[in-house]
C-alpha cells in the first residue's frame, strides 16, 4: 500500500485531489479498520462526484 494517493482527472495532468494516507498497520487485517473505510470512501466518493460531472458534461 502507498503512503499517497492522487485522484487524477479527466484532463491530462489534472490532479484533483491529493490524499495521504496515515495507517501504521499494513497488514492484510487493516481492512478491517474503520480509519481504511474512511480512506475508501472519500476516494469513492471523488470518483463518484467526478463521474458525474463527466456526465453532466456530455449531456
Amino acid at each position: 500500500m502507498s503512503n499517497r494517493i492522487y485522484a487524477l482527472g479527466a484532463r491530462p495532468g489534472t490532479v484533483r485531489k491529493v490524499m495521504t494516507i496515515n495507517l501504521s498497520d499494513r497488514s492484510p487485517l487493516i481492512k478491517r479498520h474503520t480509519t481504511f473505510h474512511d480512506y475508501r470512501d472519500e476516494l469513492m466518493d471523488l470518483l463518484r462526484q467526478h463521474g458525474k460531472e463527466a456526465i453532466a458534461k456530455c449531456a
